[in-house]
Order: C-alpha cells, then structure tokens, then sequence
C-alpha cells in the first residue's frame, strides 16, 4: 500500500465516522421529538378530561343556580308586593309597600 492509499483509507474512515455520528444525532434528536409528541398527546388528553370536568362542573353549579332563582322567584310571587291602600296600619307598612299574602309580623 502506498502513502496515498492509507491517506484515501483514513479520509474514507473519517468521512464514515462522521456520517455515523451525524446518523446518531439524527435518530437521537428523532427519538426525542417522539418522546416530546407522546408527552404532548397525553398531556392533551389530560387537557380535554379537565375540560370535560370543569364543564359539568359548572353546568351542575348552573343548574343549582337555577334551581335556587327559581325558588326565590316562587317565593317572591307568594309575597308579592303591592301599594298600601290609604288608613292601613303602620305595622303592615314595609317601606311604602304592603307585603300580600304575609303573615302579620313580617
């Protein structure tokens, strides 16, 4: 072997190596962007559990929400309110207004 066929030799096996590493680097770098998408699919998935979650969540404190508007507004037609007809008692006078259907007292 001559001078310049070793010289070809190592230059090939440097051109190998550094082919191979460049290989290593790129399975490395896919491998980790693999890693990083199931990490960003499971984190989506917990993402969208939460969000189911929170949503009935809150559609269960909208219909509690609902429920208590709805019984106050009962409450408020049982009682409504109605102007005070001239020489009523002071003691059924609640702010200028009469409260219909109260009980004396209240």
């Amino acid at each position: 072997m001559t001078v310049s066929q070793d010289t070809h030799t190592d230059a090939l096996a440097e051109l190998r190596a550094a082919y191979r590493a460049q290989l290593d680097q790129i399975r490395a770098e896919r491998d980790e962007a693999r890693r990083q998408a199931r990490r960003a699919r499971a984190d989506a998935v917990n993402a969208r559990a939460d969000l189911a979650s929170l949503q009935d969540r809150v559609r269960e404190l909208l219909q509690a929400v609902a429920a208590q508007l709805d019984t106050a507004h009962q409450r408020s037609q049982q009682f409504q309110l109605e102007q005070p007809r001239p020489g009523r008692a002071p003691d059924e006078v609640l702010e200028g207004r009469v409260l219909k259907g109260a009980p004396k007292g209240e």
